[in-house]
């Protein structure tokens, strides 16, 4: 089962995705978010009481003390700001989630939501993958690819799924941990008010370049800069030297340091 918000947003409680949707009645855009496990439960649980108010206390003790965590209503104001953020991200700007003071929230009636069947697991990665090809890079399937390519694609997949997860809190910064959920990353510039990281060195006479670039693949993804987030960028060498490559980038939005309420990805090749 899945809901269809606003006709242009998808969210499966299942694997806690929120989508925008293309045109198309089954083509998904570049657009997703991957939801921490407890705001999954939260917006799941908002969802399914479309148009009616929840209480707080009935809230905490089903989407925090029914999973052994410790609740409070800070916490649970902190991830409805969360959630009211990814749907703003995805560009849903009406009220989603409304305040009932001293009561609780209400997912807002005023928005439509329409339940719906989840496609077969076969024809839903069908339609991910066809606005963006970068599930299968040229000659990957043939017997006779290019390995360095397979094995940049393993590594862009790979680090897709860890941002995604760590920043909405799959792998949150432990509490006694001083180090953050990915091992090292470097500052590469900074693009507008946002600073741009990799996770390698770069030499600093190809860091004007590969901002170059970090420019273009921001452009492309549609991405914007805004206060308190942080980008996430690879590309293969090749690229500085005008030759195809592959890319990938993320931005991230910043809730404190090494800790993230939602990313945005961006994969091509």
């Amino acid at each position: 089962m899945r809901y269809r918000i606003n006709h242009s947003i998808i969210y499966t409680p299942d694997d806690g995705t929120v989508k925008l949707t293309a045109d198309g009645e089954n083509e998904i855009s570049s657009g997703e978010i991957s939801l921490a496990p407890t705001a999954n439960r939260l917006l799941a649980m908002l969802i399914s009481h479309h148009g009616s108010i929840l209480q707080r206390d009935e809230l905490l003790n089903n989407v925090w003390d029914a999973h052994g965590l410790r609740a409070s209503n800070n916490s649970l104001n902190q991830y409805i700001s969360v959630l009211r953020r990814n749907f703003a991200d995805l560009g849903l700007e009406e009220t989603v989630i409304v305040t009932i003071p001293t009561v609780g929230f209400m997912f807002s009636k005023d928005i439509q939501v329409i339940v719906e069947d989840a496609p077969a697991a076969g024809a839903r990665v069908q339609a991910s993958s066809s606005p963006r090809p970068a599930a299968s890079p040229p000659g990957e399937g043939a017997e006779g690819a290019v390995p360095r390519a397979a094995k940049f694609k393993k590594w862009a997949i790979v680090a897709a799924l860890a941002l995604l997860t760590a920043a909405n809190g799959w792998f949150f910064l432990r509490p006694n941990s001083a180090a953050p959920v990915f091992e090292q990353r470097f500052l590469l510039g900074t693009l507008e008010s946002c600073p741009v990281y990799t996770f390698y060195k770069t030499d600093s006479s190809s860091q004007s370049k590969y901002m170059d670039l970090v420019r273009k693949s921001m452009e492309r993804a549609s991405f914007h800069c805004k206060p308190d987030r942080e980008i996430f960028f690879k590309i293969e060498d090749r690229a500085l030297y005008h030759q195809k490559a592959t890319m990938f980038i993320a931005i991230c939005s910043r809730l404190k340091e090494n800790e993230f309420s939602g990313c945005r990805s961006y994969y091509t090749n």
